[in-house]
């Protein structure tokens, strides 16, 4: 028997994945993403994965967009994107070689 796999619900600074407010992301109905940079998949809710490029360093998530065809992207645009009409934080977004969130 396989044990299930759990997905994080906290991030390694405590803060709770539910109760974030996210926002759907222009261009890629099926995610959402947080003020933090946080993506997840809007019908299974399961939070995505960051890859690092190996060779720039920065972390990116893989999207499929509206149109059916897959891209990468980093996680500023993202949050830009979807969080245009107000101003994001200072440093919620702005350190490209941020470390992906860490299940507790």
């Amino acid at each position: 028997m396989t044990a299930s796999k759990t997905w994080p619900t906290r991030t390694a600074d405590g803060r709770d994945l539910f109760r974030e407010e996210w926002r759907t992301i222009p261009g890629f109905r099926k995610y959402q993403v947080t003020r933090d940079g946080d993506v997840r998949n809007r019908a299974t809710r399961r939070i995505l994965t960051e890859y690092q490029n190996q060779r720039t360093g920065a972390y990116s998530y893989t999207l499929w967009r509206d149109d059916g065809t897959k891209t990468s992207r980093n996680y500023t645009g993202l949050v830009q994107a979807a969080w245009e009409t107000e101003a994001v934080p200072e440093g919620a977004a702005s350190n490209m070689s941020r470390k992906p969130q860490e299940a507790p």
